[in-house]
């Protein structure tokens, strides 16, 4: 899916480049491109949290010994856990807000609700996943 969606953002911005030379540009690209975005973003985030590929910077986690890295792993995907509970179920409140007014896109006339709704449903499945992790590493031993 996601190299599917990738593959169509990158048609739609190469004919929207080449039409702009001509004075016709492709109307719905910017907002075909956002959709498309929001849902590969979205289909990573849990894959990429289960696999702990996030970005992370160690500037001070080698000072310390392999008890309190592992404490601080588990604190980091409670907190984790934590942040992304609230930042689904605000997205689910904006779904909602959004399904009520039946707000749609301007050119494609898709309605957002249901890209909203899919962000707020990835959103807690990454949180299911941090707290799968917490509570893995809460019954590790560390080494």
């Amino acid at each position: 899916m996601v190299a599917a969606l990738l593959a169509a953002m990158v048609g739609v911005t190469f004919v929207d480049v080449i039409g702009r030379q001509f004075g016709r540009p492709v109307s719905f690209a910017f907002e075909f491109t956002q959709a498309a975005m929001a849902l590969m973003i979205y289909a990573g985030l849990p894959l990429v949290t289960a696999r702990r590929e996030h970005i992370s910077i160690d500037l001070a986690v080698g000072l310390l010994n392999a008890r309190w890295r592992h404490r601080l792993a588990a604190l980091f995907a409670i907190v984790c856990l934590l942040i992304t509970l609230v930042w689904a179920r605000q997205l689910w409140v904006q779904a909602d807000a959004l399904a009520s007014m039946n707000t749609v896109m301007m050119y494609l006339r898709w309605p957002l609700a249901p890209l909203v709704y899919y962000m707020a449903f990835m959103a807690f499945l990454t949180a299911l996943v941090f707290l799968w992790q917490g509570l893995k590493l809460l019954r590790e031993r560390p080494d």
